[in-house]
């Protein structure tokens, strides 16, 4: 894809130029990726939003003259309204590799990374949401460019996927980790990437694909699917025990070895005796034969 440059019809829709006149599009929709979860790190968190504090900006200041706006003055003057949230629960961190897909990003100026700059893996946070919200399994992918490196200790752009997750099922799933029970982790989401209509024709199962998203935007939505833990059971089945001569203590008789009492031990040294006799008798008897 590298050296392709697409046109922004909408937030949902971009055309790549081909000839006399036409275009394939890109459609924004959602599509299924299946995730590895790997490095886990088990947490609590507690989160609080205010209304207040709600936007994503800083208001402008004002200048002399400027009337006051109605967002300043519902500052001045707390709403009984008000609706903050304070959240405390279970937190996953971890990386999830992408089973068979890739995500590159389309940039600014409509430019497509090429396969060296998409990504296979992400950062993945699994927080804490109430059992009632609908906001509980839905979440964001978004991409951490050079200008938000600045501030962190990571050296190259990565993606992250924060997904809330139904707080009672979160709860299980990190005691059971806590616990030791669980040794794989997978996790199945829907998310809204841009896909060039050719690549999704052509696809074959079993083929890697490519999805993109918008480098400077973080409203790419995540669906929860699924999310499950296992533990194999066979590491932990109990080893056959190898005949040993050592100790009868050490190694017990199999069920599938008939145990040994006195009265059958003496019947098997009987029959032993008799068949020894019956061998020496017919041995006696060729000799005879022979020397007559």
């Amino acid at each position: 894809m590298a050296g392709t440059k697409l046109e922004k019809i909408n937030d949902y829709l971009y055309h790549e130029p081909y000839k006399e006149g036409t275009a394939f599009a890109w459609a924004k929709c959602p599509s299924f990726l299946l995730i590895t979860i790997t490095n886990i790190e088990v947490g609590l968190g507690l989160s609080m939003e205010r209304d207040e504090t709600s936007f994503l900006f800083p208001p402008r200041q004002n200048q002399p003259g400027d009337q006051p706006s109605e967002r300043d003055a519902a500052a001045e003057k707390p709403s009984a309204d008000a609706t903050d949230t304070e959240r405390f629960g279970w937190q996953i961190t971890a990386t999830g590799t992408l089973k068979k897909r890739r995500i590159g990003l389309i940039q600014k100026d409509g430019s497509v990374t090429g396969y060296g700059r998409t990504f296979d893996t992400v950062d993945l946070i699994l927080k804490s949401g109430t059992d009632e919200d609908r906001a509980a399994g839905t979440g964001y992918i978004f991409h951490n460019g050079e200008d938000l490196l600045k501030w962190e200790k990571q050296s190259d752009p990565y993606l992250t996927l924060e997904l809330q997750v139904p707080a009672t099922a979160l709860k299980q799933l990190c005691e059971q980790l806590l616990a030791g029970r669980l040794t794989t982790l997978e996790l199945g989401v829907r998310v809204e990437v841009f896909q060039s209509e050719v690549d999704r024709g052509l696809a074959e199962p079993g083929m890697t694909q490519e999805y993109y998203i918008e480098e400077d935007t973080v409203y790419n939505r995540v669906y929860l699917s699924w999310l499950q833990g296992t533990q194999s059971l066979w590491k932990n089945l109990p080893k056959e025990t190898a005949a040993d001569p050592r100790s009868d203590e050490e190694n017990p008789p199999s069920v599938a070895t008939p145990l040994k009492s006195e009265p059958f031990r003496v019947i098997a040294q009987s029959l032993d005796r008799i068949r020894l006799v019956g061998i020496a008798v017919v041995l006696v008897l060729v000799l005879i034969l022979i020397f007559k």
